[in-house]
């Protein structure tokens, strides 16, 4: 089994752009998938320790679930819990 990679981080591009790069091997682009697929699948209303009008949200942490080089990254959903 290969090593999980997966990095996502900012560049300031010509000093006013910013470009959001995400990049990992197949594993770690699989993860991230899955990822942002039980965030979007998830039941708010079924989720006690929300308050109503939260928004459900997962962080992902550098030299955790990534790389060292990444950025924090928060994945969260628009709608709110009703």
């Amino acid at each position: 089994m290969s090593t999980i990679e997966l990095n996502i981080y900012p560049e300031i591009v010509d000093g006013r752009h910013i470009v959001v790069t995400v990049s990992g091997n197949r594993e770690g682009l699989i993860v991230l998938a899955k990822i942002i697929s039980d965030v979007a699948l998830a039941d708010q209303t079924k989720m006690p320790d929300m308050e109503s009008g939260d928004h459900y949200h997962i962080h992902l942490h550098p030299e955790d679930q990534l790389s060292d080089c990444s950025c924090e990254v928060q994945i969260t959903r628009a709608d709110a819990k009703p």
